[in-house]
């Protein structure tokens, strides 16, 4: 029996659970959740390890938002 819960985007969190970090997957947003004090340092782990992962900078480069380049800017 597992504590972490998956919740799909727009399904209802369980009482006393808190999201720890949200995934996009399969054309959907998820959230995983884990009881209220818990979720806080579960979140704050996965930013750490994703953070050292990446070589301490950041996660900017991963998203085509934060890259003006990258953005369509045709208009169609």
């Amino acid at each position: 029996m597992s504590i972490k819960k998956e919740i799909r985007e727009g399904n209802l969190i369980p009482a006393w659970y808190g999201v720890a970090w949200t995934e996009y997957r399969e054309g959907s947003l998820y959230g995983h959740c884990l009881p209220i004090p818990l979720n806080l340092i579960a979140g704050w782990a996965r930013r750490l390890y994703l953070w050292v992962k990446h070589g301490g900078n950041g996660f900017r480069h991963q998203f085509s938002t934060s890259r003006p380049d990258l953005l369509d800017t045709s208009g169609g």
